[in-house]
């Protein structure tokens, strides 16, 4: 495993990834790591983020709390590879 020194990502950065859920605003969105990555403006996320499902889960985590504010759940994730985000509410 490659272990990797990222910089700090700071709550103001995550937010970039609400602008993009608004945006698109779909029932069902599939993102791989690299392209929340890029959403977010970093060049990688932490270790935990590729090794760690709880960096992924609840609301612990900024990213989490941004998708669960805007109505969506984690509906799959492949540690490393991807995630998928399912729309909860009506309000599409």
């Amino acid at each position: 495993m490659i272990r990797r020194k990222p910089r700090i990502v700071f709550i103001e950065e995550y937010e970039r990834f609400r602008d993009y859920l608004v945006k698109i605003n779909q029932s069902e969105v599939k993102l791989k790591i690299e392209e929340i990555e890029k959403i977010i403006g970093c060049d990688f996320l932490c270790d935990s983020a590729y090794n760690h499902k709880v960096w992924w889960s609840g609301s612990s985590h900024p990213i989490s709390k941004i998708w669960l504010e805007e109505g969506y759940k984690l509906k799959e994730l492949e540690l490393g590879s991807h995630i998928i985000l399912e729309k909860t509410g009506l309000n599409l």
